[in-house]
């Protein structure tokens, strides 16, 4: 039974309401979930796990549901599942953002070091309850701080299970890598992404075409796109004109209307006001790729703008017959034209469009 014990306090903010109900609600990190299964199915929980993976691809989601299944006290102990009871005093905890039996860690916190000897003092003796969890997150900003919990891990914290969470796992000391069990986060994406962000939408605002510019827009990172539905709710943009202005993606417009304005022989001195050069000319490089490949699209900002992007193709196929030479050719001479990164502001941006529209008349 749990005994009452002080809230132990965290150097990262909880965030309850963006917790995971179910390990059954993870989507993607197959291998990950599978060993979480196997760790609870044989009561495996002494080396500890280390997770590693770009901001916002689920690392700490994942800590979280793997901590609260070991602090659970209900029926799930006996039967071996995966999922917590949703009910006992360690749920009700976790759900309201006060951690019994956790402590996490940002290892970049300016007086983690100091905070760091006072908790490992603690980690010494029986923890309140059955067991006790310990999230170290970015290990590799605090090799002193570092050092200390590996010492403790050495000599083996009883009932105590260590959780390193990092961007990129050959940044964590070795001696830690040695003792833990490694594996990387995966990029969520494609239907797996698509699915996710259906689960943070509400019911009636699915539309497919927002789903896939929060996805895209997401990198495969399942955090990013929390966040971005959460925008989405906040700012009742329901429609992907009003979400491109909330993600501040209109720059994908600019560039679509320039390169028709381009292979048409249009004057396209109107862009030196209104447009943001150094992002306009990523739009411009993603959708001459989307133009190449042919998919479905990839880049956030161009979602929607199937019939713009025909158009370019349709354009380039035009221009490229007046000056005798394949749609090939033209596209590879604008695409290594538009590759260069001397674009910084308008007046750069202006030089580079008088080149291109010298590539696209046959004087170049």
């Amino acid at each position: 039974m749990q005994r009452d014990a002080p809230v132990i306090c965290s150097y990262v903010s909880a965030c309850p309401q963006a917790d995971l109900a179910s390990i059954d609600d993870v989507i993607g990190q197959h291998h990950i979930v599978q060993e979480i299964r196997r760790r609870v199915r044989h009561e495996d929980h002494a080396r500890p796990l280390l997770l590693s993976g770009p901001p916002g691809s689920g690392k700490r989601s994942l800590a979280r549901l793997y901590a609260k299944r070991l602090l659970c006290e209900g029926e799930g102990e006996v039967d071996g599942s995966p999922d917590t009871c949703g009910k006992c005093a360690v749920c009700e905890a976790f759900a309201s953002g006060s951690l019994w039996g956790y402590l996490e860690f940002d290892m970049t916190h300016v007086d983690i070091v100091q905070s760091t000897r006072c908790h490992i003092e603690q980690l010494r003796y029986e923890p309140v309850s059955d067991r006790r969890v310990v999230v170290l997150r970015d290990p590799d900003y605090s090799d002193e701080a570092t050092d200390a919990f590996l010492r403790t891990l050495e000599r083996g914290a009883k009932a105590t299970t260590f959780i390193i969470l990092t961007g990129q796992a050959e940044k964590v000391r070795p001696a830690a890598r040695s003792r833990s069990d490694s594996f990387v986060l995966k990029a969520v994406t494609g239907l797996d992404a698509q699915k996710l962000v259906r689960k943070w939408l509400p019911t009636g605002r699915t539309d497919e075409s927002l789903i896939s510019l929060i996805a895209l827009h997401g990198s495969g990172r399942p955090g990013t796109m929390y966040h971005l539905a959460k925008m989405i709710v906040e700012h009742a943009a329901w429609t992907v004109q009003a979400a491109k202005s909330v993600f501040e993606l209109n720059w994908g417009e600019d560039a679509l209307r320039y390169l028709c304005a381009l292979l048409n022989g249009e004057d396209c001195e109107w862009a030196r006001a209104n447009i943001d050069p150094s992002r306009v000319v990523v739009g411009i490089r993603s959708a001459l790729y989307e133009v190449s490949v042919g998919r479905e699209i990839s880049e956030a900002a161009l979602v929607g703008f199937d019939r713009e992007l025909r158009s370019i193709d349709e354009a380039i196929d035009q221009c490229a017959a007046r000056l005798r030479i394949s749609s090939g050719e033209l596209w590879d001479r604008l695409a290594t034209h538009w590759s260069c990164d001397g674009v910084v502001d308008a007046e750069s941006f202006m030089q580079a469009s008088q080149e291109a529209q010298l590539i696209v008349r046959g004087r170049a």
